[in-house]
Parts: C-alpha cells; structure tokens; sequence
C-alpha cells in the first residue's frame, strides 16, 4: 500500500496533467499569436498594396490617423523652416502652403498614394504620381526591417538602414489586431 498509487487516484492525475498540457498549449498559442500579429498585419498590408486591394488595405490602415500624423509632421516641418528663414513673407507662405497641404496629403493618403509613398520613399513624387500608382502593378516594394517600440506599437522602417531617406510606418493595437496609424518621415 506504501508504494503504490491506488486506481482511483490514476484518472485524476492523468486529468490533471492532461489540463496542465492544454493550458500550456493553448498559453503557447496565444503568446505567439500575440507576438506574430504586427508581422501577420505587415505581410496582410503589403499583399493588399502588391494586389491594388483598396478594402483588404482599409481594414489594415487607419487612414484618418496617418493623414493626421503626416499634416502635423508636414506642418512642424513648415514652422521650423519658416522660424530659420528671415523673411517675414516666408511665415506667410508656410501658412498658405500649409492649408493646401492638408488637402494634398487627404488626396495622398489613399490606397494607391500609400502604394506609391512606401515605393518610392520620398513624399514629393508620390504626390506628382498617385494616378501612376495605380497603372504599374510590377513595381517592387523596397526592403523593410522590423521592430517592437513598446506592447502596443510597432515599428516597421521601409528602406535600406543606411539611407536618409527612410520613412516609418507605426502600427498601434487594435484590441487582438494591429493597425497601420503613423508614418514618420525622415
């Protein structure tokens, strides 16, 4: 009796091992899934942008935060080149050019304009050839690098490291998903 385990006992530590398995198993799953979710999003964005899938690309990309984060990214360039700038007609220029780049930016951030910024990496020619965009589906997408900021946001640099031109894209959380809601020119 000492050194045997009764027959009764048997199933109950069988049971309670098998759930000590599954809680680990199913823990396991989560905390990947947890951790693959921003590449999964990155890799949904890039195949919908690859294959001009406007609805796919809309449910990945919060396309009122990114128009808002490049109009104060734009504006904050403006100013500061404005105060470096003697002239006081500059401060009334970088107002005027402010007003009309809002509206180039809510016309630029589309779609195809996206498509187009994260090609060719430089603001200035995706906003002469958004429509281009559109008409050259054999274009490659350049090389990325990505990385966590925090638990919530994520960052993904579009471009070679030891180029100036780079710009990042910021995807935040989204309850279990992530969206595309910043981009950071650099």
């Amino acid at each position: 009796m000492g050194g045997t385990v009764s027959n009764e006992r048997l199933p109950e530590r069988l049971i309670l091992r098998l759930r000590f398995v599954l809680f680990a198993v199913f823990g396991g799953l989560i905390l990947g899934y947890a951790i693959a979710a921003p590449y999964i999003t990155v890799y949904r964005i890039r195949t919908a942008l690859e294959t001009n899938d406007a609805e796919a690309l809309s449910q990945h990309v919060d396309f009122p935060a990114i128009r808002q984060s490049l109009k104060d990214e734009l504006n904050a360039a403006m100013t500061e080149q404005a105060v470096e700038n003697a002239n006081p007609f500059a401060s009334l220029g970088a107002l005027l050019v402010g007003g009309l780049a809002d509206r180039v930016i809510d016309a630029l951030v589309t779609p195809a304009g996206l498509r187009r910024l994260l090609r060719d990496r430089n603001l200035e020619s995706a906003m002469s050839g958004v429509t281009e965009a559109l008409t050259d589906p054999d274009s490659s997408m350049p090389e990325v690098s990505m990385s966590y900021e925090s638990t919530s946001s994520f960052a993904v640099t579009v471009g070679e490291d030891d180029q100036s031109d780079n710009l990042q894209l910021i995807l935040k959380r989204d309850g279990l998903n992530w969206k595309l809601s910043e981009i950071r020119l650099r």
